[in-house]
């Protein structure tokens, strides 16, 4: 079966997503093939092709529809599969230009649930539903995302994220007491909240931050001594940090689900959340700690004093069971192949 996904916009979690799937679908006899526009290194080369972007005019969103046209035809796909917002706009109002091929949709996080006024909510939601009617499956990340839907039920179907597994059962001691960020430095991923409580809080332990800025959100990182900035970091590394953490903390302000929470559940380290979308859910059945406002924060900051290694080891190793029971990435591509079967035939 050849399948074609495309992804206006990749780095992130739609790519740690794809880079997951694609690889665990190879072993369903699953070919696949990407339309992209930034670079991907872990396909080989003859499997990814690239659209002229530039900005997100009109032009680029038509280059995108006309690569994607192409492809269509090129490579006689049995599947598509759309990935975003955007790609789902531009590639289910193509439809009408291709040949009668199967169309799969996932937001990766509805846009309707982002920090954004009433108005253009509901521009999104009117857009969404409408727009599920030019493919056959619309797919939602979260238990949130599926109960927030307005598309069809009987056109939406439940598939959780999952990732590959880097981590093993055996429980990993941290080195002393650390709280974990990752993430990007900007308005959705909520440093500047936790950063903001963080310097309330007289911390017996110390709070590591992986990631950095984008689209200029900068951080005036002198201002906080008493915290790590690690920059990005990839492979090895980051596992290396999450292992010497004691938990991970999420100050999301919206999360379609929540990659990270699974990166720290995969390494047994128990979650710290806003609760924000998919979060809340990945909290509950993990028995982490949620916060709603600063002010929470700051008494759990505070109450993190408290924990000794047999809490934070007791938490971590619940945190790692659900990651095996539900979100290894064997599940996910089970899943979605049955779908990619379901809407072939």
């Amino acid at each position: 079966m050849k399948v074609l996904h495309v992804a206006e916009a990749l780095k992130g979690g739609v790519e740690t997503y794809l880079k997951s799937l694609v690889l665990s679908l190879k072993d369903r006899d699953v070919e696949s093939f990407l339309l992209v526009k930034e670079d991907v290194s872990w396909l080989e080369k003859s499997h990814v092709y690239y659209y002229d972007h530039g900005s997100r005019s009109i032009l680029g969103l038509f280059k995108l529809a006309r690569m994607y046209l192409h492809l269509v035809k090129k490579l006689n796909v049995d599947i598509v599969h759309l990935h975003g917002t955007f790609s789902g706009l531009v590639c289910r109002l193509a439809k009408v230009f291709t040949r009668r091929v199967p169309i799969i949709y996932c937001s990766h996080g509805w846009a309707y649930s982002m920090d954004k006024k009433n108005l253009t909510k509901k521009f999104y939601q009117v857009t969404e539903y409408l727009l599920s009617f030019l493919c056959h499956k619309v797919v939602c990340i979260s238990h949130y995302d599926f109960s927030i839907k307005v598309t069809p039920p009987n056109k939406t179907v439940l598939i959780e994220n999952a990732i590959t597994d880097h981590f093993s059962d055996e429980y990993v001691k941290p080195e002393g007491k650390k709280l974990l960020f990752v993430g990007r430095f900007d308005h959705q991923k909520g440093i500047d909240i936790l950063l903001n409580a963080f310097k309330k809080v007289d911390a017996n332990y110390e709070l590591i931050v992986v990631g950095d800025a984008v689209h200029g959100n900068t951080i005036s990182k002198m201002e906080y001594p008493n915290v790590s900035f690690l920059g990005w970091l990839s492979g090895e590394e980051l596992k290396q940090a999450y292992l010497m953490s004691s938990a991970v903390i999420i100050p999301s302000r919206w999360e379609g689900f929540g990659l990270v929470a699974l990166e720290a559940m995969s390494a047994s380290r128990t979650i710290f959340t806003s609760g924000a979308g998919g979060l809340k859910h990945l909290t509950k059945i993990t028995r982490g700690r949620e916060f709603s406002n600063e002010q929470e924060l700051i008494q759990l900051l505070e109450a993190f004093n408290n924990f000794d290694n047999n809490t934070i080891q007791k938490l971590g190793c619940i945190a790692r069971n659900k990651f095996v029971e539900k979100y290894t990435v064997n599940r996910m591509a089970k899943e979605l192949n049955e779908l990619y079967m379901e809407v072939k035939l």
